[in-house]
């Protein structure tokens, strides 16, 4: 059994435009990578080794349309949450930097 989360009990008074950016960004990389990228090129993008490209490149891209969508349920809950503390400037690098941290350490355990 899979547990989905649908609310967090967190207040805030703006409006998560980066959060509802960085959704659209991740579903329309997975519809043209789904459409448009061929299985070969794709694989350049799934991490491998310490490579920058590979890291953010795994960032945004998932195994299938379950995967996609469980994964914009967690960032939409747990990511306004986020939002709601750092805003709306701070919340895409922040975004950025923890992605590219846990490629990092991933990279380690290869």
């Amino acid at each position: 059994m899979m547990l989905m989360p649908y609310r967090m009990e967190t207040v805030y008074t703006r409006i998560p435009f980066s959060n509802i950016v960085l959704v659209a960004i991740i579903t329309l990389v997975f519809l043209i990578a789904f459409e448009v990228i061929a299985d070969d090129d794709a694989v350049e993008l799934l991490l491998q080794d310490w490579n920058l490209e590979q890291m953010i490149g795994s960032m945004f891209l998932h195994g299938g349309l379950f995967h996609l969508v469980g994964n914009m349920i967690f960032l939409w809950v747990f990511g306004n949450v986020v939002f709601g503390t750092v805003g709306n400037i701070a919340y895409p690098f922040l975004y950025l930097f923890l992605g590219i941290s846990g490629s990092a350490e991933n990279s380690m355990d290869a």
